[in-house]
């Protein structure tokens, strides 16, 4: 609709066009430039002819931004500004009637005199939000009363006021039931991975689809990192800004993702980006200091213990490097600064933004520089088109450790070293890594252009073209050392690697949906449309060994030289249909189904079909419940779909690699059998459940049980040796299971004048199961996790000491493990057996079998807001290398050292040579993940600036460990429950990770 008006603190844009192809950082800048006069226009409108005031929470009194606030019968409206103010000029008549929404807010409907300018609209808060709109799907946005499926939503700007998060999976993470996202190592620039209702592929990513704008984008963590195999990726996700996004949407399972097709089996992620309003230029800017710490480190890292001279001695590497006047770690400085301005006129509507960010680590060679560039533009071409713009231009920085980091250093040192060279360092010495250079630099552009077509009140149209375009480069330097033997060994003789990986992806999206009344009650909306999308992925490395003299640095300088290239490309298409039907705007019925073929497949396969059931009922809206005082709000909805997950790339090609024969020939040898009948694998999912929103909503209930199941999962078969191909084959055998419940609990038990209590609760449960193989048998990794019918996917399968003793002379003696159970003799509780016969015994799983959050955001006199953060998981385990292999491997804890040893299963563990058991451990903690507290300045200090609104936050991240399921093993402490893997959920190994890093932030954000 379009809409106009003023604040009365601003002056009204001018109109103006602007047209062109926008390339690169250079461009979005110059675009600011030619729109910046947009701000500074006279006013045109006589003040007699207007209506003004604020919009404000009718219990705190607290502003209200980007309500909507519309006057009925007209086409004129505005948007609300950052303090809660509005003005609406050139009205006629002597009286209008004002309509506001606002998410999250009951709509308001109050009738005002023209010419009032001082008004106050109270907003009452709502607890369940039925007539939101989602972008669901394809065919575009939705109001939430008409979807079978439960949607995730979170608005950025209110968090970012609260709680300063610094990435995009700070401000998802915890905040909606069913999604899982570890935050992996600590280290600046690192990411961690995420799953959506558990994990449905034995071997394929389980990372969500990521929307920009109706745009797929690039979100392979493994595509990514610094250094060598010892770092880490980092979520690919977290290179948006979060000061650009209006809000993000999680879509969960098959029954949800139907529409998106194959790949989207995983989930999806939509990211909505800020647009431009027909208002006057707002300006926004903030600015960010903070600092980056390990709390007490001699703690979190455990003495070492070894025996000297049959004396069992000690130290604290950590503690003894500060005592010695050079600190392990230092403190980290946070900085942020950026501007973004808002605004438009009923034909031309824009929002630019800038935005740098510097992080540094607790170590001086970990840090990252991150620029953020953005121009939305809107333009309305009469009343059937309007073009839509976007171009975002990201450069990140990266600094990291590379090769082994400290952290191994300290884990496995000794004090057997302590007056040597390392000072109790295992290997290397802090000092030492001044010698390793490990940058990744990130170049990326996201554009995209969109036209919305309404050639006739019946039908729409949109078409989205768009791509995001990424290079990488990573590169790692080992100088020499003028002495040889270097601390690095022979890599202090000097090494460079360098990758370059450049990544494109393409897309083409299509829709058009017609709408009809049926009936009076009835309407029908039929939606068509298609999708391409090209997906390429260039790669070049090079790397050498030996500097002949200190001071080289480039790869040809080096004397042993190597290179390599690669290039894969994968192209999707896919076509769909859907027809929803709405009775009387309370009962919907929806269908659709999506064919798609994919470069993946095998050549015997021609494509796949993607159908969908859902349906809701707004039952509140009934007559026979609405004499109900305490039910404001009933929707119940059930889901059935599929969605599936393409093949790796070559995975159903028969290849043959280079290779040479006799004589020095080229020749080349069978590498991959390949599979022609390949097909992707399927999820099929149903979800039931219910919003509520009670007690005069006070408080809101989001409830769904799910049930989804893997159908034709990939499995790796050995290859026969006489087909004369090595390795295994990819062959659709598998079946897995996820089930669980998501409960969303958002309350408000304190809402009086000048004071509000806001309580939010999350809870998820999965229940992931491996139901057949396909009668295959997978290897074991060598981490110990195995695939085994009736278990969790990468379970861990390891013997299991029951009994174990000392005799009389401390020997070590009736040693017996768990001899196994159930069906395939894996589940603990069997006879005890010797060890030597004993199985391996299932342990645990990866993934959280529930998890969930607790937040409260107390608000005081309506310009502070005190708000707390927990969140928690539990019922996964993860094997602990740092504890196992200090045990048995290095033997630097105290237990092992002690005579005899302080636990005599330990002492079996150690005799088997089984290090892994030694550190399998539960998984399961609670974290305080953030305390904040913010207040808004008083307007008549803010207005002394010229300001309109003015916020000073502080805030503190990864505070406190409230509970640990299992703290130690045989006495060594983890340093931290929370480490994992970058990129994967399923990976329960884990050594030398950094833990999570202590961040407090100072944010100032001011509005003009």
């Amino acid at each position: 609709m379009p809409q106009s008006g003023l604040s009365p603190f601003e002056r009204p844009p001018c109109r103006g066009t602007q047209t062109g192809i926008l390339r690169g950082g250079v461009h979005a800048l110059l675009i600011v430039l030619l729109l910046l006069p947009m701000a500074w226009t006279a006013p045109l409108a006589a003040q007699q002819q207007a209506v003004g005031g604020r919009v404000v929470t009718a219990s705190t009194r607290e502003p209200l931004s980007d309500a909507q606030i519309q006057v009925l019968g007209t086409e004129r409206g505005v948007y609300s500004q950052t303090n809660g103010r509005f003005l609406i000029l050139n009205l006629p008549g002597e009286t209008v009637t004002l309509r506001v929404t606002l998410i999250g807010y009951k709509t308001l409907e109050q009738t005002v005199r023209v010419g009032t300018m001082n008004l106050e609209l109270l907003m009452d808060g709502t607890a369940v939000e039925l007539d939101a709109l989602v972008v669901t799907g394809t065919p575009g946005a939705q109001q939430v009363r008409a979807l079978g499926n439960a949607v995730g939503k979170v608005e950025p700007a209110a968090l970012q006021e609260i709680a300063t998060p610094t990435t995009v999976r700070d401000i998802i993470g915890a905040r909606i039931p069913g999604v899982s996202i570890s935050h992996g190592e600590g280290t600046v620039g690192s990411g961690g991975a995420t799953a959506i209702r558990g994990v449905g592929s034995l071997s394929l990513s389980h990372e969500p689809l990521v929307y920009v704008d109706g745009v797929r984008v690039d979100n392979n963590p493994n595509q990514t990192g610094t250094g060598s195999n010892y770092n880490g990726g980092t979520a690919r996700i977290n290179d948006f800004d979060p000061e650009d996004i209006e809000s993000i949407e999680v879509i969960k399972g098959p029954a949800a993702t139907t529409l998106y097709g194959t790949e989207a089996s995983n989930g999806v992620i939509q990211i909505i980006t800020k647009r431009g309003r027909t208002q006057a230029a707002q300006w926004d800017f903030h600015v960010d200091q903070g600092a980056t710490y390990l709390p007490s480190p001699e703690k979190i890292y455990p003495d070492v213990w070894a025996r000297q001279n049959d004396q069992l001695i000690s130290m604290n590497i950590v503690a003894n490097e500060a005592a010695l006047g050079h600190p392990v770690f230092t403190t980290g400085h946070n900085q942020a600064y950026g501007a973004s301005v808002r605004g438009g006129t009923d034909d031309v509507r824009y929002y630019l933004s800038g935005d740098w960010n510097r992080e540094e680590g607790v170590v001086t060679y970990n840090w990252q520089n991150k620029l953020n560039l953005r121009s939305n533009l809107s333009f309305v071409l009469g009343d059937q088109l309007d073009i839509q713009f976007n171009l975002a231009t990201m450069r990140l920085r990266t600094r990291a450790s590379g090769y082994q980091p400290i952290t191994t250093m300290i884990i496995w040192g000794t004090p057997l070293l302590k007056d040597a060279r390392t000072r109790g360092f295992l290997i290397n010495a802090p000092e030492d890594y001044n010698q390793i250079t490990a940058i990744e630099q990130y170049d990326r552009t996201v554009s995209s252009v969109q036209l919305n077509h309404h050639p006739l009140p019946w039908l729409d149209q949109r078409l989205t073209v768009g791509g995001d375009f990424g290079f990488r480069r990573g590169s790692q330097l080992i100088d020499r050392t003028p002495e040889q033997p270097g601390p690095f060994g022979a890599a202090s003789r000097g090494e460079k690697d360098l990758s370059d990986t450049r990544t494109t992806f393409e897309t083409v999206d299509y829709t058009a949906t017609a709408g009809l009344d049926v009936t009076s009650g009835l309407r029908s909306e039929t939606s068509v449309g298609g999708t391409f999308i090209r997906r390429l992925r260039e790669s070049s490395s090079a790397s050498g060994e030996i500097f002949p003299v200190p001071g080289l640095e480039t790869v040809s300088a080096t004397s042993t030289r190597s290179a390599g290239e690669g290039y894969v490309e994968e192209r999707s298409v896919g076509a769909f249909v859907q027809e929803q039907f709405a009775y009387k705007n309370r009962y919907f019925l929806t269908a659709g189904v999506r064919g798609d073929d994919h470069s993946a497949f095998g050549k015997n396969f021609d494509f796949v079909v993607y159908p969908k059931v859902m349906g809701s009922w707004v039952a509140s809206e009934e007559p026979f419940l609405r004499g109900l005082g305490f039910l404001n709000a009933l929707k119940l909805r059930a889901a059935w779909g599929k969605a599936g997950q393409q093949p790796s790339t070559f995975a159903a090609v028969r290849l043959y690699s280079p290779s040479t024969g006799n004589d020095a020939t080229p020749t080349v040898t069978p590498s991959n059998i390949g599979n022609p009948d390949l097909e992707p694998e399927v999820g099929q999912e149903i979800e039931l459940g219910f919003d509520a929103s009670l007690l005069d909503d006070r408080l809101g209930v989001e409830f769904t049980y799910y049930d989804q199941s893997t159908k034709q999962a990939l499995i790796s078969a050995p290859v026969q040796p006489s087909t004369g191909f090595p390795g295994s084959q990819s062959l659709n055998l598998g079946e897995i299971s996820n089930k669980g419940i998501e409960l969303g609990l958002h309350s408000t038990p304190i809402r009086r004048e000048k004071l509000a209590w806001n309580l939010d609760f999350t809870l998820a449960t999965n229940t992931n199961e491996i139901v057949s193989l396909g009668g295959i048998t997978i290897p074991p990794a060598a981490t110990g996790n195995e695939q085994v019918e009736g278990f969790p996917i990468s379970g861990m399968f390891f013997r299991k000491v029951v009994s174990a003793e000392y005799d009389a002379n401390g020997q070590l003696v009736n040693v017996m493990c768990d001899g196994g159970t159930g069906p395939s003799g894996k589940a603990q509780g069997g006879a005890p057996v010797p060890c030597s016969q004993a199985p391996t015994v299932f342990w645990g799983g990866p993934l959280p079998r529930w998890q969930g959050s607790l937040a409260s955001t107390l608000t005081l006199f309506g310009d502070l807001r005190l708000y707390a953060l927990v969140d928690y998981q539990g019922g996964n385990w993860r094997t602990n290398a740092d504890i196992g292999a200090s045990h048995v491997f290095f033997t630097n804890s105290k237990c092992i050292n002690e005579r005899p040893i302080c636990s005599p299963e330990l002492a079996a563990y150690a005799a088997m040579g089984q290090y892994q058991p030694a550190g399998t451990m539960k998984a399961g903690f609670a974290k305080l993940r953030t305390v904040s507290a913010s207040y808004t300045l008083p307007d008549v200090l803010v207005g002394r600036m010229g300001a309109s609104r003015a916020t000073l936050t502080v805030a503190a991240d990864n505070l406190l460990r409230l509970w640990t399921a299992e703290y130690s093993k045989y006495g060594h402490h983890l340093t931290d429950p929370e480490i994992g893997k970058e990129g994967t959920a399923l990976d329960s190994y884990e050594q030398e990770a950094w833990p999570q890093f202590t961040r407090i932030t100072t944010s100032l954000r001011i509005s003009f």
